[in-house]
């Protein structure tokens, strides 16, 4: 399977998109990859498979197959263990990865609503519903591509959804390396419930395990990209109590510790983190 990532081209996006992923495969290939629980939300266009999800506990397993309907869009995210998908198909998928809170700029539709849906991008995006979709599977360019949606995307921002208090929170999140729910809603005057009610709103997850998600993902990126440092000193700065409060919280989330993830994961292209196998 091949697979390009492309940041934003317009940088009044770089605070939007993470960045797009194209993932292409002409011929039926048994794939598998793993990711994990991160901040952002991914809207995953496809031309012509079907997506089934499975859910266990916590753990969800997306299985893309071939299908009839000529394109779907999927919204993911949110997810608070490892998420495996397994492709048995030909493959020709976009991928836009929506940093937090950054959907709110076009649509005050329920996350609820979007990850229930197979049509998210029309639902996101409705002005663009009817012929672009196809025009934009017609196009071979991956960074045409991109072009033509990072057009329709800037033309779609609508300030009206998203509010000063969520832009204020991911700020302050950002800003300060250790932060309890607690902590962050007397940072900002407000009690717990109506942050958790924001938090729900706006970004689409509870306060807790969107915190406890920020901690993972810089203890990760340590972990991947710090080879010699030892694992003592990234639990250590990413304020674990102690090592096994460090690997406790590692095994729980993705079933590995900390140490079997750094020999198992590898990066693409410097951004994403995933376990990959094709056969």
């Amino acid at each position: 399977m091949k697979t390009e990532i492309i940041k934003p081209n317009h940088s009044e996006l770089k605070n939007i998109i993470q960045y797009f992923i194209i993932f292409k495969s002409e011929s039926i290939k048994n794939i598998e990859y793993t990711t994990f629980p991160n901040t952002n939300l991914c809207l995953a266009i496809y031309k012509q498979n079907n997506v089934v999800v499975e859910q266990n506990g916590n753990s969800k397993h997306l299985f893309t197959l071939q299908g009839n309907a000529i394109y779907k869009s999927y919204l993911s995210g949110f997810h608070e263990s490892n998420f495996k998908v397994s492709i048995n198909a030909s493959i020709d998928e976009i991928c836009i990865i929506f940093h937090p809170a950054a959907l709110r700029l076009f649509s005050n539709i329920s996350y609820e609503e979007l990850i229930k849906s197979d049509e998210a991008f029309q639902m996101l995006f409705p002005k663009f519903a009817g012929d672009f979709v196809e025009s934009l599977f017609e196009e071979n360019n991956n960074h045409k591509r991109i072009l033509m949606l990072e057009n329709i995307i800037l033309r779609s921002i609508n300030n009206q959804y998203i509010t000063e208090r969520t832009k204020e929170v991911l700020h302050i999140i950002q800003q300060n390396k250790d932060l309890k729910v607690g902590s962050l809603a007397k940072k900002l005057s407000m009690n717990e419930s109506t942050l958790c009610r924001l938090f729900i709103n706006q970004i689409g997850q509870n306060p807790k395990s969107f915190l406890r998600t920020v901690r993972f993902r810089k203890a990760l990126d340590g972990i991947l990209h710090l080879e010699k440092e030892k694992l003592t000193n990234i639990a250590y700065r990413n304020h674990y109590t102690d090592q096994s409060h460090f690997i406790r919280d590692f095994k729980e989330i993705t079933g590995e510790s900390p140490n079997q993830l750094r020999n198992k994961t590898s990066i693409q292209q410097e951004e994403l983190a995933w376990i990959y196998s094709q056969h």
